[in-house]
């Protein structure tokens, strides 16, 4: 009988560790789906970017998607390693935040004026 109870203490607490590892296991997905939704959004954004003229770069537009998901473009000048601007050449930076406010993804690209 102390045999069989000692049995299922051990597999009482297998089980335990099992459940544990489950909701991390969930946790991990949640994270790593945020986070994939996010850098999809921001290529999305940058996409965008990338097929609008160069005179009609905008700064600080915030886009709210239907899903939560908020984007912020930031537009200016590039900058070279000595902060002199860099002229026909803007940088453009998108940043994805999820529905709690975290950002998510951050993308940078440089836009040339003659693209």
């Amino acid at each position: 009988m102390i045999e069989v109870l000692l049995a299922m203490a051990i597999f009482a607490i297998g089980i335990l560790g099992l459940a544990n590892m489950q909701l991390h296991s969930t946790n991990g997905n949640t994270h790593a789906r945020k986070a994939s939704e996010a850098s999809e959004f921001g290529q999305g954004e940058i996409e965008v970017m990338m097929g609008t003229s160069y005179s009609d770069l905008v700064d600080g537009t915030t886009v709210t998607i239907t899903n939560g998901y908020t984007i912020i473009r930031v537009v200016s000048d590039a900058l070279d390693s000595d902060g002199d601007v860099i002229d026909g050449l803007k940088e453009i930076t998108v940043t994805v935040d999820d529905p709690q406010g975290n950002e998510r993804a951050s993308l940078r690209i440089t836009k040339p004026e003659n693209m």
